[in-house]
């Protein structure tokens, strides 16, 4: 963002903390020019624009009896408690991991359902149960989590730019050019 604003003073950039269900709308009605989501099913006149797709991790508390392992085999923690999203808040997501959780011989036991990936980190952190969570969840800054690759893991997550389909003004799409080329390097 220091970057994009040095190459572009006039322009200016403001952070609001939007959920993907609040940034639609403020999107539609040019409240904001561009957003970023992890999947969504998006109306007819908002775009996504793919940044970056990445593999879902194990999101374990450090003490976990399986903290230690190199790669988690999902089929291990069909005894433990999840965290996951509510169905009505992201049921993209929600399904798919039930799904993979079904297709390793499971059903999960949900114990825990909140709104944002921070706070499911948080959740694990203090030892509330366990997550699957996007791998860009690693840089938390809770330090009593472990997040390690699956076994035989086919979920993945996309990394969205969200904005305007008729957007007429260059700088939304300045700016998620200037995204994309900083998770490049952040991938490398």
């Amino acid at each position: 963002m220091k970057r994009f604003e040095a190459d572009h003073p006039a322009l200016e950039i403001v952070l609001t903390e939007m959920n993907t269900n609040e940034q639609v709308p403020a999107i539609q009605r040019m409240q904001i020019d561009v957003g970023c989501a992890y999947w969504c099913d998006l109306p007819e006149g908002v775009v996504s624009v793919p940044i970056v797709t990445e593999p879902f991790v194990c999101c374990l508390p450090e003490h976990h009896r399986l903290a230690s392992n190199r790669i988690i085999d999902l089929r291990k923690l069909s005894r433990d408690d999840f965290i996951l999203f509510p169905r009505q808040v992201s049921p993209h997501y929600h399904d798919l991991i039930i799904a993979l959780c079904v297709e390793a011989g499971f059903s999960p036991r949900i114990r825990h359902e909140v709104r944002l990936w921070q706070t499911v980190v948080t959740m694990v952190d203090r030892a509330m149960g366990v997550a699957l969570v996007p791998q860009a969840l690693r840089s938390s800054p809770d330090k009593g989590v472990v997040f390690r690759p699956m076994k035989s893991n086919r979920l993945v997550s996309d990394v969205l730019a969200l904005k305007r389909g008729d957007q007429p003004e260059p700088g939304p799409a300045l700016f998620i050019d200037y995204v994309k080329e900083a998770a490049l390097r952040a991938a490398t």
